[in-house]
């Protein structure tokens, strides 16, 4: 229980880390991604076999960054899990990386905003 406990901790404040970072590339992604990859494998070394360590919230959130422009509203809506401020932070990263379409990024923003994701 207390492993479970102690992913969910590491999961939820990495996630809040990144969704804090001003500016997101590829390349810094591929780090947090390389990071996050890391820090599973040390933990799996650390945990009994018997600790059940998923890690999908952040490993999620993480690729998420890459999705698609046209993607992104249909991500939006399937992942209540994430925070409006993460959804939001998300949408600047991956607009500003991947040179989205100011409609879309202002339509998605204000679908978070406005719990309107439908």
């Amino acid at each position: 229980v207390l492993w479970h406990y102690a992913t969910g901790v590491i999961e939820d404040t990495l996630v809040e880390g990144f969704s804090k970072v001003k500016k997101c590339t590829e390349p810094g992604r591929a780090l947090m991604t390389l990071d996050v990859q890391t820090l599973q494998k040390e933990f799996k070394k650390l945990a009994p076999e018997s600790a059940n360590n998923d890690w999908r919230y952040i490993d999620t959130y993480v690729q998420a960054f890459y999705i698609k422009e046209d993607d992104a509203m249909k991500w939006m809506q399937i992942h209540p899990e994430y925070t409006k401020a993460q959804k939001v932070a998300l949408v600047n990263h991956a607009s500003a990386a991947f040179r989205w379409t100011s409609s879309t990024r202002t339509q998605l923003i204000q679908a978070i905003e406005t719990d309107t994701l439908i």
